[in-house]
């Protein structure tokens, strides 16, 4: 389940084990937990790959408190590279992400 890239181009990435670890959080904690994931772009193909993600504090004074997903004051808590942004997920989506772009044979559209 690769993602659609340019000129209708098959993308996909070696998602393993973030597929494993997402797996163990739903075990733990449920489909439902927001997290906070890092998307990485890669403009000459016009795709974008879940690169990592991480669990959100529950807590008075966390930044994500009141966050919206283009509010830039997120980066402030987590650290971005190049040509990537962090955006808030649930782990049944993560999952479901990671599977389609871990996957070569099938060709998925993703928005985000």
């Amino acid at each position: 389940m690769a993602l659609k890239g340019k000129l209708n181009g098959r993308f996909s990435i070696d998602s393993k084990e973030l597929i494993e670890e997402i797996k163990n959080d739903i075990a733990e904690f449920g489909k439902e937990e927001i997290y906070a994931v890092w998307l990485r772009k890669y403009s000459q193909y016009n795709v974008e790959f879940i690169v990592n993600y991480d669990f959100i504090i529950d807590d008075e004074n966390d930044p994500f408190r009141d966050f919206e997903t283009k509010d830039d004051s997120l980066y402030g808590k987590f650290e971005k590279g190049e040509n990537e942004r962090i955006v808030l997920m649930s782990a049944e989506r993560i999952l479901d992400y990671l599977q389609k772009q871990n996957d070569p044979i099938e060709v998925y559209e993703i928005n985000i």
